[in-house]
């Protein structure tokens, strides 16, 4: 596993993804939608225009300071909302999309880097707490904005060992929607490569996954080169409304091929852009136009 969604770059930067799924039809998705991470400020109006055209009934995730956001000293947790954030939030479901709030899991502290919590520890519990508060924070701060789920970052999916702690944040993000003026939260996991059929049994550990995420040329991230990547038979085989693709360094060249690969790749959905490392999610792609044409619903 590698961390793929660079937080030293996206440190005050939002995060806005755009995917066509609601909890009740995670697994019965019909044709592909596009999903884009958009590490652009809340004043990168042309990105968010561009993304708020995705079409009705798409989803944003939005981040700020890889969580709910910080508070004014920039060293605490948040206690009250961005009002630009808000905004964008109001904004994008103006359009017809919903929102899903980013969440670090930093694979609990046990992956190769020993990822710290926001407050210095590696314990499973502590990851799970400080996830745990970030949930709640979600809501607060902007569940009356319009907040519909969570997106999982820096997750486990080749290691069942830790299924249940997944399974438990799902369960906690679902409860804390239902506390809130939305009655399911849709929860998204990204370890950015193979899913272990341990994770896809049923939707209790995540109902998607992002199950690449990585360079065209496999320099980064995945490793892999998309074009030499295949998904396993478990992944193959469920529903393609449970995974999707993110792909960076895409020439336009190669644009529409990576979208074409993905389907037959069996990914409900799929984002390429031509930026590359270290924030290939910076603005949008310079080609979003023709990909989101891709999409007829957008």
């Amino acid at each position: 596993m590698k961390r793929r969604l660079l937080i030293g770059a996206l440190a005050c930067a939002p995060l806005l993804m755009t995917l066509n799924l609601t909890p009740a039809d995670a697994t019965t998705v019909t044709g592909q939608k596009i999903g884009v991470p958009a590490y652009f400020s809340t004043g990168d109006d042309a990105s968010w225009s561009a993304l708020d055209k995705a079409g009705s009934g798409a989803v944003a995730i939005v981040n700020e300071s890889n969580g709910p956001g910080l508070d004014s000293s920039g060293t605490g947790d948040a206690t009250q909302p961005d009002p630009a954030m808000a905004a964008r939030i109001k904004a994008a479901h103006a359009a017809g999309l919903k929102v899903l709030g980013y969440v670090d899991t930093g694979w609990f502290g046990q992956n190769d880097e020993h990822r710290q919590t926001r407050t210095g520890s590696t314990s499973e519990s502590a990851w799970t707490a400080q996830a745990e508060g970030d949930i709640d924070a979600w809501y607060k701060l902007y569940g009356s904005d319009g907040v519909d789920g969570i997106f999982f970052d820096d997750a486990w999916g080749d290691d069942c060992s830790y299924e249940s702690l997944y399974a438990t944040l799902a369960q906690y993000a679902r409860t804390a929607a239902a506390n809130g003026p939305y009655a399911k939260a849709w929860t998204v996991d990204n370890p950015g490569s193979d899913v272990d059929p341990c994770y896809l049994n049923d939707s209790r550990s995540a109902d998607t996954f992002v199950d690449y995420e990585g360079a065209y040329d496999g320099d980064g991230g995945n490793n892999t080169p998309y074009d030499q990547w295949t998904p396993t038979s478990a992944e193959q085989s469920a529903a393609p409304g449970r995974f999707w693709n993110l792909v960076y360094n895409v020439p336009s060249s190669q644009m529409s091929s990576v979208v074409a690969r993905s389907k037959s790749d069996n990914a409900g959905y799929v984002y390429a852009t031509d930026l590359d490392l270290p924030n290939p999610w910076l603005t949008t792609a310079s080609y979003m136009p023709q990909e989101e044409a891709l999409d007829p619903a957008s």
